[in-house]
């Protein structure tokens, strides 16, 4: 008999009762008492859920009620999303890179060593405990040494005194003060640009070449009571050149000219001090003998048109519009401008993009400029301004004040003419703006 018979044979067996299709019970086999449970659909959470989603709402048995879904809420509601938060702290990583990337490339660039000789200087902190920095700008072109050069603007920059706020005093360089060590106290003055060229020959003693900062240092201190712990010595180069580092696109100014002989003009010919006829820009031009008798000119220089009003201006534009005082204001004019050209640098430099660019500016300008700043001094510098020190306009002040009619005019011991000031009043002045 094959085997689909035997299967056959045993099937209708079954069928008539004789042998039951149920299992021996075995060890191995568990065996179950009572009837056997219903199994519920793993979607629904019990046979009622299942009921009533199936047969009264006609849902899928597939998918999960809306019964299941409100009493696993809380299971559901246990994976949490902080979006606020990841947000924070994707920013807080962002702003720790920037920040240590900043302080890197800070530390290297202060570690800049100059192309120019860093001078002695014996400076002194203020007595509010200021580290005031002389700022000199001299007229050394680059085949001249700083014993042929003098000290066309003269400024005392404060940026930490007790009151927190940038501040900016701009000495005329032709006012008749008492230098120490030269002439007779008292009796013989002269100008005050005349320190820097006495202090770089070593005219006040052997062995004292290439002090000039230092002695305009002393003669500040002497005639007006100012103490500056730092100092800073720029020429026509270094100045374009550090304007040029910090403001790749031009800094902004609006350019202001008193009248020329009475006559107002809206594009003045100025002195372009860095030019050469090999190095004439577009805005250059040379003069005739006629336009030049306009502006008092004597010399055949090349000179750059600047017109008046709001534009961008690259170092050596800012350098001929700062350095220009042959309108009406003179030197009055110079200071005027210097000032603003000074103050639209810090103002500039407190931005965000700038202070980005900084460590790579600071390390074309420190290779350029004469200073004895130290990077304990820089470091808190950038941070003041980073926490917002300075954020109102710069206070300003010039010796003598632009409105001040009480000067008179003098000559120095060498028989040229300079201004007769009352130090002392300008003492307690200078004093008071610098508390």
């Amino acid at each position: 008999m094959s085997r689909l018979d035997r299967y056959k044979k045993y099937r209708e067996e079954i069928k008539s009762g004789k042998v039951s299709d149920k299992k021996s019970p075995s060890f191995f086999r568990k065996s179950s008492s009572g009837k056997r449970k219903k199994k519920v659909n793993s979607s629904f959470d019990s046979e009622e859920d299942e009921y009533i989603n199936r047969y009264i709402y006609g849902k899928d048995k597939n998918k999960k009620s809306f019964f299941h879904f409100k009493k696993n809420k809380k299971q559901r509601s246990k994976r949490k999303h902080y979006p606020v938060r990841n947000v924070i702290l994707v920013s807080l990583m962002i702003f720790l890179v920037l920040t240590g990337s900043l302080l890197w490339r800070l530390n290297n660039a202060l570690g800049t060593k100059p192309n120019v000789p860093v001078e002695f200087f014996d400076g002194q902190k203020s007595a509010n405990g200021a580290h005031n920095i002389l700022i000199l700008g001299t007229d050394q072109r680059e085949n001249q040494s700083t014993k042929e050069a003098r000290a066309d603007s003269i400024m005392v920059l404060q940026m930490d005194g007790s009151e927190k706020q940038i501040k900016l005093v701009s000495f005329m360089r032709d006012i008749l003060v008492d230098i120490p060590n030269v002439g007779v106290s008292g009796e013989t003055d002269c100008k005050l640009n005349a320190a820097y060229g006495i202090g770089e020959t070593g005219s006040v003693g052997e062995g004292n070449q290439n002090q000039g900062a230092e002695l305009v240092r002393a003669t500040l201190k002497q005639n007006f009571g100012i103490d500056c712990r730092y100092y800073a010595i720029v020429n026509f180069t270094s100045f374009a050149t550090a304007i040029d580092a910090l403001f790749p696109h031009g800094i902004a100014i609006d350019a202001k000219f008193a009248p020329i002989n009475g006559q107002q003009f809206n594009e003045v010919a100025v002195p372009d001090d860095l030019a050469t006829p090999e190095t004439m820009v577009a805005s250059d031009v040379p003069m005739s003998a006629a336009q030049a008798s306009i502006y008092g000119y004597t010399d055949p220089a090349i000179y750059q048109m600047i017109k008046t009003g709001k534009q961008k201006m690259d170092g050596r534009t800012a350098l001929n519009y700062a350095r220009f005082r042959h309108d009406d204001e003179n030197d009055f004019g110079r200071v005027k401008r210097q000032q603003q050209v000074m103050t639209a640098i810090t103002s500039k430099a407190k931005s965000m993009p700038t202070l980005l660019k900084t460590p790579d500016a600071i390390k074309s300008v420190l290779k350029v400029t004469s200073t004895n700043l130290d990077r304990g001094f820089l470091y808190r510098a950038l941070f003041a301004v980073l926490l917002g020190q300075g954020n109102k306009k710069v206070d300003k002040m010039s010796v003598p004040a632009t409105d001040d009619k009480t000067y008179t005019s003098g000559l120095d011991m060498y028989g040229g003419e300079g201004m007769e000031i009352n130090r002392e009043l300008y003492r307690q002045k200078v004093t008071e703006f610098f508390k």
